[in-house]
């Protein structure tokens, strides 16, 4: 049982009866202090440490004055840490006042939480000394205006040495995934605890390798080469809409040759093009959504380059799953950072070969996962001649032409050197060996541990396949919802993790769901070692379903998407897994359709207080444009949109709220909720079963959606949340995120209510969340969304048209236009703008904080009622709540 180690939370808990009812007592020993301590009168904004001992020390006494054994506690240690931002820098010490959490990391990425290993980082960056505090038992560094406690092995020490004292033998963290690849923290702490840290599996068959294996699947489209043509088993790419094929004859030496692209004759071809040119010379190179960079030349271009780019499939995955970097110098270490492009394949000055040379001495990285796409995992060398060009007056001549059976990824222009000191000049070749097919391996040996995973886990998306909508129509499995939630005991569910459900033979139990889930999860969570499962997961899953599951894929689309919850992700692919790969591509596409950045107006800065990305949804399920239901039993976003803009489903209220940050420790902001009555009129129930497409149907319950509700999120502290355009100004949005409903709840304020959307009530018996919360978003660094800004509709597709149509229709009846904004942005003092009157950016005036009230909504806070605008007119009384939530 976990306990908070709060002796002010703890001293209300019935310790000692709970004793004989656990076996072990899990003291939570973090979080003492934090950035919630600022508003709170009894602890106040000053400095304290989250792991400090004395305040520890008052739980555990607390424990045995109520006669708790020691054998039952387990000690919480920290792989992580709370930061402050400093009042005055110059008072940086225990007791000095703060003003708000500290600055996020560059991969915790939240305010007021920095991991250990971004600690070391700033100290060695810095050149920082911590201090220790022996009574407390942690170390404290401050720079700038920033203060942090930690722990190392220096304070883990003293911790355990009090713990042993009082006879504490069981120690746990939080959390394991915070560590470094390297276990630097884990490693720590079982020194000081002096214990082993065993070696984690690397999960390959044991009769293989222990290196990353190439996929069995098929060959990458390469480039010929000047020398030769398309090899055995490969046919030329026709150019899109030109006679002619995809060729590039820049890089050959003396106008010798040309250079084709050839993909495999037993695949689809993918459509190329040329993308970049423009008629000034000034080319602008990259390529469209849903298209792979696979090359690129110069010709026809004063400034930058032309590229080669190809739909994405299986023979140009690979391609994919790289980005070259920009000019760097050759003397730095390498400049593959994140995640998902930590390891570098290759430098270059010409990337493909057609990018615009780096001058002095720099070249450009190409960083890749790790590890490595399987094209690419091979024997990679620079080739400067394979024997093309010989004699006297040619054996200076470089080539660029890679050997038989390889793909060339870079080419490089300059000296190169060739054996017996000589050297060769022109374009030399990077070059990746074909992958070798895989021998299969039988099942009559004795496996490890690690390969009985691997195995096992084989057998489970095997079994997956024997019926892969079970789980959507049959099992009802729970799924996650942007919050997690405490909920009753369900003994229905718990039987379906060992029964066989509807003579479904051993395929869908809630125990393979939960483990399938689980292995899932950890491809996208561990690095080295898991080789063979991505391989296991690319050969039968992928393969089966769609090109967008491959392992590369999805790890460029959580690259995009960072704030994805994984066990939601691979939820909603398990249960829609012929439409959740075209739902994810949708998603990028309409993201990058309609999401902007726009100029700053020249008003304020961003305060480094709050994450100003967006608010730390942790849980969503991807929109799709599919027409109808996709498996899973869930309207689709489309879907959904299609129903309002026909009429079937009508709005029942507006009303803005305001979201305090408290729990995600994003910046304080408002949203707005729109709850659309499933039905023409609001509050009149439908008995036309047509109307079920825009239901959530997993539930068993006797209450069906009556709502489907959007909140739209709005980020004030961004300076550029409002844009003006074509002399209208346009609000931004963040983030969308959708539910469904099914009952009202009454609210303090009078005749005020709201949709419950909290799954507390019968739905919870079904097991399925059916609340749970899905969302659409602008990926990082891509701006916002003005909801009604002008777009030209033939160039929208899908989600995006969609989404752009109901846009402009809450922004023409005013929703998101001047008469909603105005109930919440008070205009800026002195303001003679005439009424209605649209809102200026660079001087919108203030967003209203919660218990205050605009000149529109006085004398009411706008964040307490329901409004709807008919007539460019406010209306106080929408429609009356049907259906209160049940007793619980």
């Amino acid at each position: 049982m976990a306990l908070p180690a709060s002796y002010w939370y703890l001293q209300n808990f019935d310790i000692k009866a709970l004793e004989s009812q656990v076996d072990w007592f899990n003291i939570m020993s973090y979080d003492e202090h934090g950035p919630w301590d600022i508003d709170n009168e009894w602890t106040g904004p000053w400095v304290n440490s989250h792991t400090n001992m004395t305040d520890i020390q008052l739980a555990l006494d607390l424990l045995w004055r109520n006669d708790i054994s020691p054998s039952k506690v387990t000690m919480g240690m920290a792989f992580y840490s709370r930061s402050f931002t400093l009042t005055d820098p110059a008072c940086n010490s225990l007791g000095c006042r703060v003003s708000s959490g500290g600055n996020p990391g560059e991969y915790s990425d939240t305010v007021g939480v920095l991991l250990h290993t971004e600690i070391q980082e700033i100290i060695a960056e810095k050149k920082l000394k911590p201090v220790l505090d022996r009574e407390d038992a942690v170390k404290t560094v401050s720079w700038d205006n920033q203060w942090v406690s930690f722990d190392d092995v220096v304070t883990w020490r003293l911790k355990a040495n009090i713990a042993r004292t009082q006879c504490i033998q069981g120690f746990m963290v939080w959390a394991m995934s915070q560590d470094d690849e390297k276990g630097t923290n884990i490693r720590g702490l079982n020194q000081t605890l002096g214990r082993q840290t065993p070696e984690l599996p690397d999960f390959t068959p044991i009769d293989k390798p222990v290196v990353a294996q190439p996929m069995s699947e098929p060959k990458l489209c390469r480039w010929s080469g000047c020398f030769e043509r398309c090899p055995t088993g490969f046919k030329t790419v026709q150019r899109d809409g030109y006679d002619e094929i995809m060729l590039n004859s820049e890089q050959c030496p003396s106008n010798n040759g040309v250079s084709v692209l050839c993909c495999p004759s037993d695949q689809p071809l993918p459509t190329c093009h040329w993308r970049g040119h423009r008629n000034t010379g000034n080319c602008k190179p990259g390529c469209e959504t849903g298209e792979v960079e696979l090359g690129s030349v110069r010709g026809g271009c004063k400034k930058n380059y032309q590229t080669a780019c190809c739909t994405s499939s299986k023979v140009t995955a690979a391609y994919d799953a790289c980005n070259w970097t920009g000019c760097h110098d050759n003397s730095d270490a390498t400049w593959c950072t994140g995640t998902m492009f930590s390891k570098s394949l290759v430098r270059s000055g010409e990337g493909w070969g057609g990018h615009n040379s780096c001058s002095g001495g720099q070249s450009r990285e190409l960083c890749c996962p790790d590890p490595l796409p399987s094209a690419f995992n091979t024997t990679c060398k620079w080739v400067p001649k394979s024997g093309h060009l010989n004699g006297k007056d040619k054996d200076y001549l470089c080539e660029g032409q890679c050997p038989k059976d390889s793909v060339q990824v870079s080419l490089a222009d300059g000296m190169h050197s060739l054996p017996e000191n000589k050297v060769c000049f022109g374009y030399s070749a990077f070059c990746c060996e074909d992958p070798k097919q895989i021998v299969p391996r039988g099942d009559d040996t004795t496996d490890s541990y690690s390969a009985e995973q691997a195995n096992k886990f084989k057998k489970l998306l095997n079994k997956y396949l024997e019926s892969p909508t079970c789980p959507a129509t049959v099992l009802l499995p729970p799924i996650h919802d942007d919050q997690s939630s405490i909920t009753k005991r369900n003994l229905v569910v718990e039987s379906k993790e060992y029964e066989i459900l509807q003579g479904r033979a051993t395929s869908c139990t809630l125990t393979d769901w939960k483990q399938l889930l689980s292995f899932a999860v950890r491809l996208f969570t561990k690095g080295t070692g898991f080789d063979a499962m991505r391989t296991i997961w690319n050969t039968i899953f992928a393969a089966t379903f769609d090109v967008g599951y491959e392992a590369a894929t999805l790890a460029l689309h959580l690259v995009n998407y960072p704030e994805l919850d994984l066990n939601a992700f691979f939820e909603y692919i398990f249960l829609n897994p012929y439409s959740a790969a075209v739902g994810m591509r949708e998603t990028r596409d309409s993201a990058t359709q309609l999401c902007q950045l726009v100029a700053t107006p020249i008003r304020k800065r961003i305060s480094s207080e709050y994450n100003l990305g967006t608010e730390r949804v942790k849980r969503i399920v991807w929109p799709t444009t599919d027409t109808g239901k996709d498996i899973s039993g869930v309207p689709s976003l489309a879907t959904v949109l299609r129903g309002i803009a026909n009429g079937h489903l009508s709005l029942h209220y507006a009303r803005w709220q305001y979201q305090s940050g408290g729990h995600s420790y994003s910046a304080p902001s408002p949203f707005l909720e729109l709850a659309y009555w499933i039905g023409p009129t609001p509050g009149v129930a439908v008995t036309d079963t047509s109307y079920n497409i825009y239901r959530d149907t997993r539930s068993t319950s006797n209450t069906p959606d009556n709502w489907v509700v959007f909140h739209l999120h709005i980020n004030a502290d961004l300076p550029n949340y409002l844009t003006s355009q074509g002399g209208h100004t346009y609000v931004g949005v963040t983030h969308v995120s959708i539910f469904h409903g099914q009952h009202s709840e009454t609210l303090a304020a009078v005749n005020s209510w709201r949709v419950d959307g909290n799954d507390h009530h019968d739905r919870v018996v079904g097991g399925t969340n059916i609340n749970a919360r899905r969302g659409w978003r602008c990926p990082p660094g891509t701006g916002m969304w003005y909801v009604g800004a002008a777009r030209n509709p033939s160039a929208l597709t899908g989600l995006a048209l969609a989404m752009h149509t109901w846009g402009a229709q809450l922004y023409a009846n005013g929703y998101m236009g001047t008469l909603g904004l105005r109930l919440i942005i008070a205009p800026p003092p002195l303001d003679n703008s005439p009424p209605g009157s649209e809102i200026n950016p660079a001087n919108p005036g203030s967003v209203v904080k919660r218990f205050y009230s605009s000149p529109a909504s006085a004398p009411l806070d706008p964040y307490t009622f329901n409004f709807r605008i008919v007539d460019g007119q406010y209306s106080w009384d929408p429609p009356v709540a049907p259906l209160p939530s049940p007793s619980p």
